[in-house]
């Protein structure tokens, strides 16, 4: 009986290891791995690191802030990712429509503007932009610039 309720318990403990060691992983939590300040200097990780979670076809997401008197903080995901001459990666964001909140009350609110961005953000610093503005059916390109504020490069790992 004993040898009966031993052999069991090894089949038991085989069981759940067997278990334990097919189950999928917890998906990646997001991780910050490449950021510049606010004159396009690398601050943290390397472009060559970036390059290759790009390669290796990881999620990116890309954040952003302004800090004074008031604060604001953005986030977003990724549309189109694009790596030119080995050393400078290139992101499209997801179009958003432009806003000018009011950060000065306990509440956010935001007065909507009649445009769609279009940002490109850029390991360098760089910002190209676009705005459709839908109330006058119009189309501005902005040239290249800097973008003058830190940019953070996050990678689901």
């Amino acid at each position: 009986m004993k040898e009966k309720l031993r052999s069991k318990a090894y089949y038991i403990a085989a069981l759940v290891f067997l278990i334990a060691g097919c189950q999928q992983p917890v998906s990646g939590k997001w991780q910050l791995v490449f950021q510049t300040d606010k004159s396009g200097n690398v601050v943290h990780g390397t472009k060559q690191e970036l390059i290759q979670y790009v390669r290796d076809g990881h999620p990116i997401r890309i954040g952003w802030e302004s800090m004074g008197k008031t604060s604001v903080e953005h986030t977003i995901d990724v549309r189109f990712l694009t790596i030119a001459n080995e050393k400078e990666v290139f992101a499209m964001l997801e179009p958003f429509w432009a806003q000018r909140p009011d950060l000065k009350s306990d509440t956010l609110s935001i007065v909507p503007v009649g445009s769609e961005t279009n940002w490109i953000l850029s390991s360098n610093g760089l910002r190209s932009s676009m705005m459709v503005d839908k109330a006058n059916d119009t189309i501005i390109n902005y040239k290249p610039d800097l973008f003058g504020l830190p940019i953070k490069w996050f990678v689901k790992k």
